[in-house]
C-alpha cells in the first residue's frame, strides 16, 4: 500500500512537471525572450520548481496528495454514517460535525506523513520509478489518475449523499 501511494505521489509531482513544461515554460520564455542572463534566470525557476525536498511541484504534489487521503477518510466516515442510519441507527453528528471535520484532518495529514514524508522515503520510491521503462509509467499514470477521480467522486460523492439524507 504505500508503496501504491508513492506512485500517486510519484504521479502527481510528475503531472506538475508537465504542467509547468506546457504553460509555464512558454510564459518565462516570452517574458525572458530579451533578457542577457535569461538562461540563467530560467534555469534557477526550473531548479525552485522541480527541488524534489523542498520545491513548488514537490508542494503541491503533497497537497494535493493530503487531500486525497482526507477525501477517503470523509468517503469512509460518512459511509459508515450512512450505513447507521439506514439500518436506523441515529447518530446525532451534525451539531459537531465541524469538530469531525478538523480531527479527519488531523488523521490524514498523521496517516499521508508516515506513508510518504517521513524520513524522506518517497525520495526512494522516486529513485525506483524513474527508472522504470516508458509503457510502465504510462500504465501507472493512468492508474493514478482513475485512483484519484474514484477518490474524489467517493469523498465528495458521500459527503453530498449524506448531506441528501
Amino acid at each position: 500500500m504505500i508503496k501504491f501511494c508513492n506512485r500517486i505521489y510519484y504521479n502527481l509531482y510528475k503531472f506538475g512537471l508537465l504542467i509547468d513544461k506546457l504553460i509555464f515554460s512558454p510564459i518565462n520564455n516570452l517574458f525572458f525572450k530579451n533578457k542577457e542572463n535569461r538562461d540563467e534566470i530560467i534555469g534557477a525557476v526550473r531548479r525552485v520548481l522541480e527541488d524534489k525536498q523542498r520545491g513548488t511541484n514537490i508542494t503541491i504534489a503533497g497537497v494535493c496528495f493530503y487531500g486525497l487521503v482526507y477525501l477517503f477518510l470523509l468517503g469512509i466516515i460518512n459511509s459508515i454514517l450512512i450505513l447507521f442510519k439506514e439500518i436506523g441507527i441515529t447518530i446525532t453528528i451534525n451539531v459537531h460535525y465541524k469538530y469531525l471535520l478538523l480531527t479527519l484532518g488531523i488523521i490524514s495529514y498523521v496517516c499521508s506523513y508516515f506513508i510518504i514524508d517521513h524520513k524522506d522515503k518517497y525520495l526512494e520510491y522516486f529513485d525506483e520509478f524513474e527508472m522504470l521503462a516508458k509503457d510502465e509509467k504510462i500504465k501507472w499514470g493512468w492508474i493514478s489518475f482513475v485512483m484519484i477521480i474514484l477518490l474524489f467522486g467517493f469523498g465528495f460523492g458521500s459527503l453530498l449523499f449524506r448531506l441528501t439524507l
